[in-house]
């Protein structure tokens, strides 16, 4: 945001699956950021696919205040700049129930049905990245 040549009023950030987790936590915990896209990120690890959760993190059980504590649900309340959603209803990887149990009256979202943590096929990836530009010419406008 020091460089002359960035406008610091319209940054963005973006990322998916564990880049998704970022920029929600990012958009929650600072005000630096005007949008941003959240692509199958993880709000809490209760919700993640348990392969992973309890590899990371192990159950509820052996750590339920660790579980509590990396979780971004306490923290969409202080949601800054906008936040585009974006999730695939099949994912069975990052559980939808994340994108579902973080939502708040400042978003935009885009489910995709029958779709799995990649969003990967033709159709909906083309239909995926027109929605990204078309958000994110909405809320960090153009030159």
């Amino acid at each position: 945001k020091s460089r002359a040549y960035v406008d610091s009023a319209r940054v963005g950030l973006w990322g998916w699956s564990g880049g998704g987790t970022y920029t929600m936590l990012g958009m929650t915990r600072s005000a630096e950021f005007a949008a941003g896209i959240a692509v199958a990120g993880v709000t809490d690890f209760r919700f993640y696919d348990t392969k992973w959760a309890e590899e990371m993190m192990k159950t509820e059980k052996e750590n339920a205040g660790g579980l509590a504590g990396v979780s971004l649900l306490p923290h969409a309340k202080s949601l800054h700049g906008r936040l585009l959603i974006v999730h695939g209803t099949y994912d069975d990887n990052v559980h939808i129930q994340n994108a579902w149990a973080f939502a708040d009256e400042r978003f935009d979202m885009m489910i995709y049905p029958m779709r799995m943590h990649g969003i990967s096929d033709t159709p909906a990836r083309v239909h995926l990245y027109s929605t990204m530009l078309d958000f994110w010419t909405t809320h960090l406008g153009s030159r």
